[in-house]
């Protein structure tokens, strides 16, 4: 599996940055079929079908910190540069850019 791993201080309350974390899950799960689920301060998600089958990852929200790791499956390896970008780009809008 290829990995995908983005570290990026935030200036919110956790609060506030786990919230924004679960409303871009929401949407991945109505656009992508993405499941997800919170496991403490991380939230979990992976994709069981669509174009992102096989796909898992979790985003860690900590007081300063929010940590997004993905594991991409073979097939999308090839992908990883646009979904790397794709991930900066929607943390940049959760987060505001750093």
């Amino acid at each position: 599996m290829a990995q995908i791993d983005i570290h990026r201080p935030h200036g919110m309350s956790e609060d506030a940055a786990r919230r924004r974390a679960e409303d871009l899950a929401r949407r991945l799960e109505q656009r992508r079929g993405v499941r997800w689920r919170w496991e403490g301060d991380e939230l979990r998600l992976d994709a069981p079908s669509g174009p992102a089958k096989g796909t898992r990852g979790s985003v860690r929200v900590d007081a300063e910190v929010v940590r997004i790791r993905v594991e991409l499956p073979l097939f999308l390896r090839p992908m990883r540069p646009v979904v790397e970008t794709k991930l900066r780009e929607k943390l940049d809008a959760m987060l505001g850019k750093s």
